[in-house]
């Protein structure tokens, strides 16, 4: 294992990274790069699933995730205490927490097409 940085040309702008890569897979450099890349400039369908719950959960406003149970451990059955959970519209029934796990293929695609609205330089 060993650190690795790259600096990487996005939307025109020099951005610097940060990664460990084991150097005994002698792809696993171009590997980073390649996530990086598709990571930031928003290509979810080269991601997986743990790649998007991740996506999702970095860029939720801290006031819209939390942990299952912290606040109140009422609102989510004993077994998902001390998961990830997000605010989620649910259409006419309002807002609730649920677990970031437990979100549907839709509502990651829906999330991850808001995050991606909020990561977008203004001009």
């Amino acid at each position: 294992m060993t650190s690795v940085f790259f600096a990487i040309r996005i939307r025109g702008r020099e951005r610097w990274f940060h990664g460990f890569c084991n150097l005994v897979d002698r792809r696993s450099p171009d590997a980073m790069r390649a996530a990086i890349i598709a990571y930031e400039t928003g290509a979810t369908d080269s991601m997986t699933r743990a790649e998007k719950l991740e996506a999702i959960w970095s860029a939720m406003p801290f006031e819209f995730k939390g942990i299952a149970g912290d606040r109140n451990p009422d609102a989510f059955p004993a077994d998902q205490h001390g998961r990830r959970a997000v605010l989620i519209d649910t259409g006419g029934q309002g807002r609730h927490l649920k677990a970031l796990e437990d979100l549907s293929d839709a509502q990651i695609e829906e999330l991850l097409a808001v995050s991606q609205m909020r990561r977008k330089p203004r001009s």
